[in-house]
């Protein structure tokens, strides 16, 4: 009955987790205390017949894996946060144990054991756990090695730590990291975090050649290699310890970008450097093939500027040397400015004797059709919606023409809105204004033909032919200043 309990009790499941902490030297050289497990005897015990049962059962992998005998018992912690969620950890967790057994390197110590010590020993949360505690532990369990992993957002980067701690000597035997900007990549850092624990812990030289080119295009393949890729990379004896070094700063280098790298003869250093600071591959691909091997210059003058890496590339492509150069030609050539507007509107002059008058705000979008903004002539396409009393909104469509040079353009522009959600409102109008500085705008419009509301404006209950009924007299006026930023966030004009 024993035996079958035991059988059961043993999954052999790979738990991986993670840590910050740094380790110190050594946390041993206190007494090992046995504690008792009501169902099967002392809990040391167990884990000492758990290491002895042999389960070779296949993982569906092609490789030679280590004789039982010859396997490090490795107790694996949970993943532990304070970014994620309990859920979202216990799958990250499930994830890594999976991979790890799949490797065939190690005994792992059943999750289950591993709780049961820790709540006897009232050790609290994994992550709270000092060195000592956690030697101790490996202790209790009979493990040789302890493997801890820590995951963690911190601003716009999600960072991954696992380590594994010696036992018997109280070192950290192996620690390793990798930085994801998604957090949909977490995944593909885990499998990367699983490859480097594999190639750490194998000693090709004590492998025949055969198995030793088996063991690595599976672990090509475990990282994303198509089978081709993993053939040509074996072939030309590639380094996955390189490859890793690059990955762990951008979980979307593939195996294929690295055979391209190789191809080039581009230094792994650099691509790292590029990759530190945000870049993406394909960009890097096109600095380092116009001779750009350092982001020293982009980060000391273009990219306090708010200027992105690939404005760079382009200032460097058309010999603009500075940033100020390329702000200039950049803004130049921008074809879409945001507009944010506020004015009135009246049906007569003086504003005291207007039948009606009205606050109108306006939102919208100025899209320019000639390529270049700074020559004496261009002209745009604008849509959005006037808010008349700020609460009823009116779609609006004009078309412009500027005429002038830079801060000054004089405006014209014809357009149309319709008032659809209360009077059933539409006119035509048109627009005379100034423009300085590409930012700010001031505008005369008239509205001189048109339909009749519904409701009367002015007090927006009165039915067209009711005794009270307000309706506009055409041509009526109005004005509005505008705000014309070219980005929404941040405003960079």
């Amino acid at each position: 009955m024993y035996c079958c309990r035991l059988w059961r009790s043993f999954v052999p499941v790979v738990v991986m987790g993670l840590s910050v902490a740094a380790l110190p030297g050594s946390a041993r050289g206190e007494e090992v205390h046995t504690l008792t497990s009501p169902e099967n005897g002392t809990v040391q015990e167990l884990a000492q017949a758990l290491a002895q049962v042999s389960d070779n059962s296949s993982s569906g992998d092609d490789r030679t894996e280590q004789p039982r005998s010859e396997r490090p018992t490795v107790a694996v912690l949970d993943v532990t946060s304070d970014s994620f969620t309990e859920s979202e950890l216990r799958l990250f967790t499930d994830i890594l144990r999976t991979e790890i057994f799949k490797l065939g390197r190690f005994d792992i110590v059943e999750r289950g054991l591993i709780q049961q010590v820790i709540e006897e020993q009232q050790l609290g949360a994994i992550d709270a756990l000092e060195d000592a505690e956690l030697l101790e532990l490996g202790e209790q369990l009979a493990a040789e090695k302890i493997l801890s992993a820590r995951i963690e957002e911190l601003a716009e980067t999600t960072a991954l730590n696992v380590r594994m701690i010696d036992v018997e000597s109280s070192i950290l035997d192996f620690t390793e990291n990798v930085f994801v900007s998604d957090r949909g990549d977490v995944f593909d850092a885990i499998r990367d975090l699983v490859v480097n624990v594999d190639v750490h812990y194998v000693d090709d030289d004590e492998a025949d050649p055969e198995s030793r080119q088996q063991a690595q295009t599976q672990r090509w393949m475990r990282l994303g290699a198509s089978s081709e890729e993993a053939d040509e990379l074996v072939g030309r004896d590639a380094e996955i310890d390189e490859y890793l070094s690059i990955r762990q700063y951008d979980v979307t280098f593939g195996p294929g970008d690295y055979i391209d790298l190789l191809d080039a003869g581009w230094e792994a250093t650099t691509v790292i450097e590029f990759f530190r600071l945000g870049v993406p591959y394909d960009q890097v691909e096109r600095a380092l093939e116009h001779g750009i091997s350092g982001v020293d210059t982009y980060a000391r003058e273009f990219q306090p500027e708010g200027i992105s890496f690939e404005g760079y590339l382009e200032a460097y492509e058309r010999q603009l040397l500075t940033a100020e150069d390329y702000l200039e030609y950049r803004d130049g050539y921008n074809r879409l400015r945001y507009v944010f507007g506020a004015g009135g509107v009246a049906n007569a002059l003086p504003i005291a004797n207007a039948d009606f008058r009205f606050f109108v705000l306006t939102a919208g979008a100025e899209y320019f059709v000639t390529p270049y903004q700074r020559g004496f002539f261009k002209a745009s396409a604008e849509a959005g919606f006037n808010f008349m009393n700020v609460i009823l909104p009116s779609p609006y469509l004009q078309f412009n023409v500027y005429a002038g040079t830079e801060p000054f353009y004089l405006k014209a522009g014809v357009g149309g809105l319709a008032e659809v959600f209360l009077g059933g409102h539409f006119a035509a109008y048109g627009r005379a204004g100034l423009e300085l500085n590409e930012v700010l705008e001031f505008n005369l419009f008239v509205g001189f033909a048109g339909t009749q509301p519904e409701v009367s404006y002015t007090d927006l209950e009165t039915a067209r032919g009711e005794e009270d009924y307000v309706g506009i007299d055409f041509p009526y006026m109005g004005a509005v200043l505008a705000f014309k930023p070219s980005q929404l966030v941040p405003f960079r004009y």
